[in-house]
């Protein structure tokens, strides 16, 4: 068990693959990949998010994909599985915990 935020978040980084801007984007231009921002909506409108992303607080995100709860979000919608990745220079590690 980690013991500090430090190792939480090097275990958190080191368990969800980064994915780099360039792959990012030919992902994107797929059209059946959903880029999730798990930002807070405060840093969200402090710096922008990615056209075409969902933002879902990173407490929330359970909830928004869970089909069965009352905050469900139709976006989270499977299709072909689920890929937690983390875009490079973006984000929080722990969304794929």
């Amino acid at each position: 068990m980690p013991s500090s935020v430090k190792q939480m978040l090097a275990e958190a980084n080191a368990a969800v693959p980064r994915v780099p801007p360039a792959e990012a984007r030919a992902l994107m231009s797929r059209g059946d990949v959903l880029i999730v921002d798990v930002r807070d909506p405060s840093e969200v409108q402090a710096s922008g998010k990615i056209k075409g992303a969902v933002n879902v607080s990173r407490g929330m995100l359970e909830f928004r994909a869970d089909p069965d709860s009352p905050y469900h979000d139709a976006a989270f919608r499977l299709r072909h599985g689920l890929q937690c990745r983390r875009l490079q220079g973006a984000g929080r590690g722990r969304a794929g915990d």
